[in-house]
């Protein structure tokens, strides 16, 4: 019999800014001429002036500018989590069990500005504890929560080719800023419970491993348009469902082969999942249905020696799109058609260094990516071609 005892704690500080960004007086921002600006996101009125036919009109000097606000996000993440594992039957069975205590701690607010008040603005800074500060705009919104979360779980491996498995594990995901109505957002808590088989053959050169999963999430974060009775109707909002689920396969595979001048590995993976809200349809933005295979091959004798080729491709099936909101087609469900895209390599190493070329979006497709609204889409960049270089020391 085998015994492992794990204990352990980490934290997690991050900072997020978004700078305040000046865009010209048709819309689009000016990639050429940037010009950031710390601008805090509630003073945004007093500092936009309507373009005139004099720069002073404005704040920067400059006809026609508008604003984007900056903010500011702090997240504090601190876990202490413990886990046991007992083996026994020659490891041929093994026993796990654990958890995790999770706390986190977060506010986002307005960005501090660094100029100094001006005729043209209007504002009156102070300064709090060295920063300048507008005064009556410092406001912030906190989140704090803590919950445990728990792991168990069990492997049966008869031979060194062969094992089933069985794990439930729970995951817990803070969700920073507050709903529609402004009350701070919840928790997200998921759990999977997941059984699976593995098997690889000719030494480990071909394997195979098949999943089936049931998860289940609660407090999910769903963006919505706000109907006339809510706060903002017409604009977005946010607010989180009772919970979602998915139940479905995942099936992936591998091929390694050596040959006389080189090493080829295959990979390939699909799933078919069936996400469900608490109202037993299907959201939007997420496919059921994804593929991807990929191939590399690396020379490591001969005159190639140091090369290395590859390429693959990703489908991603159909996804649900936002509810027409006007005209003729108002309340009809749209959606993205599925698309494949492929990408390709090619890097060579020599002595410390390597060098790389990439080729994403290889046949320069066009498809759809995302979307905010229904008449706001993200397209693909098309074909995109990269060039990397690195030194290991």
């Amino acid at each position: 019999m085998h015994h492992k005892f794990t204990v352990g704690a980490d934290q997690r500080l991050t900072v997020f800014r978004t700078g305040g960004v000046t865009l010209n007086g048709n819309g689009y921002f000016k990639y050429m001429n940037p010009t950031y600006l710390p601008v805090d996101s509630t003073a945004i009125s007093a500092l936009y002036n309507p373009p005139g036919p004099t720069a002073a009109n404005n704040f920067l000097g400059e006809a026609g500018v508008t604003w984007i606000g900056s903010t500011r996000r702090y997240d504090r993440v601190t876990g202490l989590y413990a886990q046991d594992a007992i083996s026994f039957w020659d490891d041929k069975i093994t026993l796990m069990y654990g958890g995790r205590w999770n706390d986190f701690f977060s506010t986002t607010g307005p960005s501090y500005p660094q100029q100094t008040s001006t005729a043209a603005t209007g504002l009156q800074i102070v300064t709090v504890n060295g920063v300048p500060t507008i005064r009556n705009a410092d406001v912030q919104t906190v989140s704090s929560n803590s919950a445990p979360v728990y792991r168990y779980g069990a492997l049966f491996a008869p031979t060194d080719n062969y094992s089933l498995y069985y794990n439930h594990s729970e995951s817990f995901q803070f969700n920073a800023g507050v709903d529609y109505l402004n009350n701070p957002l919840s928790p997200s808590v998921a759990e999977n419970n997941e059984f699976g088989a593995k098997a690889t053959f000719f030494d480990g050169a071909l394997g195979f491993n098949l999943t089936r999963f049931d998860i289940r999430v609660t407090n999910v974060r769903l963006s919505f348009v706000q109907g006339p009775t809510d706060p903002s109707p017409g604009a977005y909002g946010v607010r989180q469902s009772g919970f979602q689920t998915n139940k479905g396969w995942d099936f992936s595979t591998n091929y390694n082969k050596s040959f006389s001048n080189g090493m080829v590995n295959l990979v390939a993976g699909a799933y078919q999942g069936d996400i469900k809200t608490e109202l037993g349809v299907r959201p939007i933005r997420i496919p059921n249905t994804t593929t991807n295979i990929f191939g590399a091959y690396e020379f490591t004798k001969g005159a190639l020696t140091g090369f290395k080729v590859g390429g693959g491709t990703n489908w991603i099936g159909q996804r649900l799109a936002p509810t027409l909101t006007t005209g003729v087609n108002n309340g009809i469900q749209t959606r993205i058609d599925p698309y494949s895209v492929s990408n390709v390599f090619a890097s060579y190493k020599w002595k410390r260094w390597t060098f790389q070329v990439n080729v994403d979006n290889l046949f320069d497709k066009m498809f759809i990516t995302g979307f905010e609204d229904e008449l706001w889409i993200h397209t693909s960049n098309g074909r995109l071609v990269r060039f990397s270089t690195g030194y290991s020391f």
